[in-house]
């Protein structure tokens, strides 16, 4: 039988909460969100998971609604304020607003390192360069519906949860494809590039995947930006995962069971061949994955944020709010002087080392 996760499952210890206010600013899609910001009506993420495209809603707008649901006092809206933590994703976090005076948290994601913040989260421990950077998972796909397990062991459904761009081109040739439907499996794509409204992106359904393919042909540079999202999603989602050999992935990386990794449309067709000759590891990998994934359940990631933005946060904030008000202007413009230059040269290195540099899964130089 299907069905989605549990909505927000109980904190083992109540949150205590923040001792200072928390604001979220998001500016992404705000013309979709007009609940977010006016209050009229409280949203579930597990029940919108077709709202949440955006990497500002992923990080922003989904983060301040789990933790509304876990009983905590935080704001939002499309600007700064001076009184309060602020969590920003980094494409909202530009040198030409001025954000002198706000306390603020950048969410990296997969873009440049920020400097004009004063923590930084991250959502591959790669990226954690010294004490002011966070590694927090990236929030597991909302609404997400787990395979049905009455389908067994079978094979007979390999999903691609992303864009079709994103997967490996061999992994999309006809010959492929051919192959696979000789064995009676079919590739799907469960993010449709052409989605309406009235029939919106599945990716967030398992219910018929039998097996996760992700395999994506990234430099070297990019891919240590990248979460584990994939693998996580599968692990909850109880299909084994079919994955290229990136960092996040190595990282969460314990035995066998986990995953297998490919490279390759032969190594995909070796690793269903090996899972159909055996069953019961088609079962082990299910087991295992529900329990790992058990580490990355919403309950689990809110209590991560609030562990961030209580402690470490909060003291920053109280040892600045404390200064006197000339003296904090002049700190802060001093800061934010010195390290806007580097924020820009860092966007204009990401974007180099993001489009050229070697490229593991092909095995080339761009």
């Amino acid at each position: 039988m299907t069905g989605a996760l549990p909505r927000q499952e109980s904190l083992p210890v109540p949150l205590l909460p923040f001792p200072v206010p928390v604001h979220f600013v998001f500016r992404g899609r705000k013309g979709a969100w007009p609940e977010l910001f006016d209050g009229s009506s409280p949203l579930d993420p597990d029940a919108i998971p077709h709202r949440i495209v955006e990497v500002e809603e992923c990080w922003i707008a989904q983060t301040y609604l789990r933790l509304r649901q876990a009983g905590l006092s935080v704001t939002i809206s499309d600007s700064f304020r001076d009184d309060a933590i602020n969590v920003v994703s980094y494409h909202d976090l530009a040198v030409r607003d001025f954000a002198v005076l706000p306390y603020i948290v950048a969410v990296q994601q997969d873009a440049a390192r920020p400097e004009i913040c004063d923590r930084n989260v991250v959502q591959n421990e790669l990226n954690v360069h010294n004490a002011n950077d966070h590694f927090i998972p990236h929030w597991s796909q909302p609404g997400l519906i787990p395979r049905d397990v009455e389908r067994g062991s079978r094979i007979e459904s390999i999903a691609f949860k992303g864009s079709q761009c994103n997967l490996y081109e061999p992994f999309r040739s006809p010959a492929f494809l051919s192959e696979l439907r000789g064995q009676g499996v079919e590739l799907s794509y469960d993010v449709k590039e052409n989605a309406t409204r009235s029939e919106p992106q599945r990716w967030h359904d398992y219910s018929t995947s039998d097996v996760v393919l992700a395999v994506r042909d990234a430099t070297e540079e990019d891919l240590k930006l990248k979460p584990a999202s994939k693998l996580v999603n599968a692990w909850l989602a109880g299909c084994p995962a079919l994955l290229g050999p990136e960092p996040a992935f190595r990282a969460l990386r314990r035995g066998e069971l986990d995953y297998i990794e490919v490279r390759s449309p032969e190594d995909v067709q070796a690793a269903v061949r090996k899972l159909r000759q055996d069953p019961s590891l088609y079962q082990a990998m299910v087991r295992n994955g529900r329990e790992r994934g058990a580490d990355f359940t919403p309950q689990r990631i809110t209590a991560a944020w609030h562990r961030v933005l209580a402690y470490p946060a909060a003291q920053d904030f109280a040892i600045l709010a404390a200064r006197g008000r000339l003296l904090r202007r002049l700190t802060r413009w001093v800061s934010f002087l010195q390290r806007a230059p580097l924020h820009m040269l860092n966007r204009r290195s990401y974007v180099k080392l993001r489009d050229h540099g070697f490229r593991p899964i092909s095995n080339r130089t761009t």
